[in-house]
């Protein structure tokens, strides 16, 4: 992985210079913090696309997880990055209109800023091209599935996706305002119906 400058903050959240993400991500962390942009990949019955992490990645080999995302790149938005990782790692292009903010968070222990969205993908999958190799397969699962997949299996997962948050992604799909494209204007390229 390429030791790219990362988007920075300070407590408040206020942006600061950039640093390596050498420097960001080592322990013990430094007193400044980083960014991180989620995506939650869900269709209208509430399934979550779930991917595993390929034996590439340097961090959490082969472990499952219910979202897509990654370290906000110095000069991005958090909306920027998260499409540009959908595009990386599940080779989805989208939008920001294709894209819902569920929530903010910050997480003390890391010392990182994330954004969470979640994008409607109402398409069956037949066949998928992951771009950046961090992914290495991927399987739709209800929320249920993946929490009692999750609980029988804790050291199986990474980067999981609480109750709370689920709650908050039923709602938006109740709504029934979303954005959403023609099954013939495939987000996935080539690889969905």
């Amino acid at each position: 992985m390429k030791d790219e400058m990362l988007a920075c903050f300070d407590a408040a959240g206020n942006s600061i210079h950039p640093h390596l993400r050498s420097k960001a991500l080592k322990e013990p962390f430094p007193d400044y913090y980083h960014a991180v942009a989620n995506i939650w990949v869900v269709d209208r019955e509430g399934r979550i696309l779930c991917s595993q992490r390929s034996k590439l990645v340097p961090a959490n080999k082969l472990k499952w997880q219910s979202k897509f995302g990654g370290h906000v790149l110095a000069g991005n938005t958090f909306l920027e990055n998260a499409i540009k990782e959908l595009k990386e790692e599940a080779g989805l292009t989208a939008t920001e209109a294709d894209l819902i903010l569920v929530s903010k968070n910050v997480n003390q222990s890391h010392k990182h800023f994330s954004e969470n969205f979640m994008l409607l993908f109402d398409h069956v999958i037949h066949e998928v091209r992951f771009i950046d190799g961090e992914t290495a397969a991927i399987k739709w699962m209800s929320f249920e599935e993946y929490m009692q997949d999750r609980q029988s299996n804790p050291g199986k997962w990474v980067n999981n996706l609480e109750p709370e948050a689920y709650k908050k992604i039923q709602k938006i799909l109740k709504k029934g305002s979303l954005p959403s494209r023609h099954p013939s204007t495939s987000l996935w390229g080539q690889a969905a119906r």
